[in-house]
């Protein structure tokens, strides 16, 4: 598909060989998530930190999930995250000096953190999420329209304000909703969301660091 043409960045022999050690981990979270069959949902290997996602798991098509690689390494061996170049502010980043541990430590997740990622991943297409949202815009244009079908300014403006909030607010409630349904699955799912956002917080801390900027005391 487009999305797994654009998100995977492996060769094929290294790609199918962490994907197939991932699978299992992804059917065990489709199983214990309820989620759905697993003839609905493809996984493939993806290049990022965060799984993906595209389609819906009850149309034809299913539901293509992307893995990120790093989801295969320990905490030992940083496979998927320091065999990589990463650059921030055109920089590559040196895994080896204190900032560039520290955000490994941040990339690096337990099963359970990861577990949660990819059962939130799982319910936000099972939930019809992406339907949802594209399907503000077309309500705001409609609702923005006047009367004769034409747009004065006033009404455009207040219709790409109100088109903003809805979404973002939209798209908090579909967030919101998905955590809610993930650690209600299990204890441990509710602590890898705990671990999960935390790692995020953390991440975003160093990632300013490296853009130099300086944190607040």
């Amino acid at each position: 598909t487009n999305l797994q043409e654009t998100v995977s960045g492996m060769g094929e022999g290294g790609a199918s060989s962490a994907l197939r050690q991932l699978q299992g981990l992804f059917h065990q979270v489709l199983e214990e998530a309820q989620v759905g069959p697993l003839s609905s949902y493809t996984p493939f290997l993806a290049y990022g930190f965060h799984p993906v996602s595209a389609g819906i798991p009850w149309l034809p098509g299913g539901c293509s999930v992307g893995i990120p690689a790093n989801y295969n390494d320990t905490e030992q061996d940083g496979v998927g995250i320091v065999d990589r170049v990463l650059m921030v502010n055109g920089r590559e980043v040196d895994w080896r000096s204190d900032a560039g541990s520290h955000l490994k430590e941040t990339l690096t997740l337990s099963v359970e953190a990861k577990k949660f990622s990819l059962a939130r991943e799982a319910f936000t297409a099972h939930s019809n999420s992406p339907i949802i949202q594209a399907s503000v815009a077309p309500v705001w244009l409609w609702a923005s329209a006047s009367p004769a079908g034409l747009y004065n300014v006033v009404v455009a403006v207040l219709g790409l304000t109100g088109y903003f909030l809805c979404s973002d607010s939209v798209n908090q409630w579909l967030d919101y909703r998905a955590d809610r349904m993930v650690a209600a699955v299990s204890k441990s799912y509710a602590v890898g969301g705990v671990e999960f956002y935390d790692k995020i917080l953390a991440r975003n801390r160093i990632l300013r660091v490296l853009m130099g900027h300086k944190e607040r005391p």
